[in-house]
């Protein structure tokens, strides 16, 4: 559940990065302009990258009582593997649509 929940947290920095919101609240609006995209796009990617390192750090100490050693089963490390590939994608997408709008 936990790895979900990092999962999630990180996916939504990663897709914000490139400037559109998830989810519109109210007033928040998405991010134009060339300087301004670009640098909400590295602050996105920063902090979706400290919850991934974070998580890694939570998801090795908090293991379930009797797992001490630091073996993963192959279905996890397949979900992991999977979860990673998807957030970097998620990630260099967003790259690329800034790097379009600033032209």
């Amino acid at each position: 559940m936990l790895a979900i929940c990092i999962f999630a947290m990180a996916f939504i920095f990663f897709y914000e990065a490139r400037g559109v919101r998830l989810v519109q609240f109210g007033g928040d609006s998405d991010v134009v302009g060339g300087v301004a995209l670009e640098t909400h796009f590295w602050h996105q990617v920063f902090v979706g990258g400290f919850v991934l390192a974070l998580g890694v750090v939570l998801l090795a100490v908090l293991r379930r009582p009797g797992q001490t050693d630091a073996r993963w089963t192959a279905a996890e490390c397949w979900a992991y593997a999977l979860a990673m590939g998807i957030l970097i994608g998620t990630a260099l997408v967003s790259w690329f649509r800034v790097h379009q709008a600033i032209g």
